[in-house]
Formats: structure tokens, sequence, C-alpha cells
């Protein structure tokens, strides 16, 4: 262990590799050209499966207040619905509506990923 890596786990006992990654996530992000674009894409292809999978019927009850009440004035917006959630209901109802199609597209298909990956 190195000592910037020693120092951040104020000798608590932290592994090293616990003392690694608290380094790495700490680090500044750099990202190249390239890496930007890929991830721009990525975040226009999570939105848009989220905005379609937002209308399957089988889909959307599930992106509604679930935990907590809605919360129209500071509540997190769901792409694709009117709903303004909680935190936690909006983590569940985000992921469930950018996973939806990816989920239905690869239950009986032949290929095991989403074609955009």
């Amino acid at each position: 262990m190195d000592g910037a890596a020693r120092e951040s786990s104020g000798g608590t006992g932290w592994d090293e590799l616990v003392s690694e990654i608290a380094a790495f996530v700490s680090a500044p992000l750099v990202l190249d050209d390239a890496a930007r674009a890929v991830a721009r894409l990525s975040l226009l292809d999570s939105l848009g499966v989220a905005c379609l999978g937002a209308q399957h019927p089988d889909c959307a009850p599930l992106l509604g207040p679930l935990s907590s009440p809605a919360d129209p004035e500071a509540g997190t917006p769901i792409p694709g619905t009117r709903h303004r959630v909680g935190l936690l209901d909006a983590a569940f109802g985000i992921s469930a509506a950018i996973r939806w199609l990816d989920f239905n597209d690869t239950w009986l298909a032949a290929e095991w990923s989403h074609r955009s990956c």
C-alpha cells in the first residue's frame, strides 16, 4: 500500500483493496472525446428505451409512487411519465423503465444482449 492509500485509510485497518478503490473513486475523472461520445450515446439510448418502456402497459404501474407519496414540486421526474417521486421510487422506476425493453427483447431471443450494447 502506498503512502497516500495508507493515509486515506486513516489507520483504521482497511485492507489494500478497499484503499485502492477509495483512491480510484475519489480521483478526478478524465475522459477523452471518444469516451464522451460513447457516454452520450449510452445516455440517449437509455432515455429512449425508458420513454418507450414507460408506455408499456405492464411497466407503467411500476413507475409511480410506491414507497413514498408523489411530490409534484420537489420529486425526481421519471422520463416518459408525468410522475415526480421520491429518490427511492425514482431509482426503481427509472431502472425498471430502462430495462423493461431490454428484458423483453432478450427473454426468448437467441442474442443475449441488447443490440445497442
